[in-house]
């Protein structure tokens, strides 16, 4: 039985919406998807951070898929984070670091709580 792409999405947004608000960071799911600068999940502390978030099978750097989405955000914001779960793993976390523009792939609950405090400290 195929899976609804968009069902899906939905619901990889939701997930991360009450993952993240789990961590303590106030989230909630965007209704304004598909619009160019919109964002997957808001972050009422820094709104203006573009959270993308992907659910798949595998999704690795270098992959065109990856790669595709990478550079979209990128001629989006500077302040973007990409969340991907891939099958049976945990939630992992895509940026870019704030001063050299490396890219960046943490996971861990305790990981992506610091590097999103770290981002509140440096928005406001």
């Amino acid at each position: 039985m195929a899976i609804n792409a968009r069902a899906k999405g939905a619901r990889g947004e939701r997930e991360l919406a009450k993952y993240l608000t789990g961590l303590g960071f106030d989230c909630e799911r965007s209704a304004r998807n598909g619009v160019k600068g919109a964002t997957d999940v808001i972050w009422k502390r820094c709104p203006t951070v573009i959270i993308e978030c992907k659910m798949c099978d595998t999704y690795r750097p270098g992959r065109k898929e990856l790669d595709k989405v990478i550079e979209r955000l990128r001629g989006e914001s500077d302040d973007w984070m990409l969340f991907v779960k891939e099958s049976r793993q945990p939630w992992k976390m895509y940026f870019e670091t704030f001063y050299d523009g490396l890219l960046v792939m943490i996971w861990g609950d305790d990981r992506i709580k610091h590097v999103l405090t770290r981002w509140e400290v440096k928005i406001f």
